[in-house]
């Protein structure tokens, strides 16, 4: 069993921004600046993300897919918003980083069919609970992940 490791932080003037200062429909801007310090952040507490399989739902335009991907990391990105994969996809090509986006409801029993049980070292789930119309029942799907 390994020591539990101390849950990191970031400093407190990082990534504050509201959606409008992520650059629009874009995944440029401070939120690329926030997917790019999260990965430092993980690194500086020791966490290697060499091979470390990664899946961010509600990964938007896959800004952490992409900087996560970068630092050695196996990512995966989920939305339900077909638009904003297309931008991600797009973002992913532009950065030389060739990964998976797909398109899926947390609710849906089938989306974790094609997602798999069990086979992700880290789930990010960020700016996403608030959103979801039954929470309860999504955490449960994420849980098997």
């Amino acid at each position: 069993m390994t020591p539990e490791r101390p849950v990191p932080t970031a400093p407190e003037d990082s990534c504050q921004a509201s959606h409008d200062d992520w650059g629009g429909n874009t995944p440029s801007g401070n939120m690329n600046i926030c997917a790019t310090k999260f990965a430092s952040v993980l690194a500086e507490h020791r966490i290697n993300l060499a091979n470390m399989s990664v899946i961010d739902l509600g990964c938007l335009f896959g800004g952490y897919v992409v900087a996560l991907t970068q630092a050695g990391a196996l990512c995966a990105g989920l939305d339900p918003d077909s638009h904003a994969l297309q931008v991600a996809q797009s973002f992913a090509r532009q950065n030389k980083c060739h990964r998976a986006f797909l398109s899926g409801d947390l609710n849906d029993p089938a989306l974790w069919q094609r997602v798999g049980e069990s086979q992700y070292d880290l789930v990010l789930l960020r700016d996403v609970i608030e959103h979801l119309p039954q929470p309860a029942h999504a955490l449960a799907n994420v849980c098997r992940c």
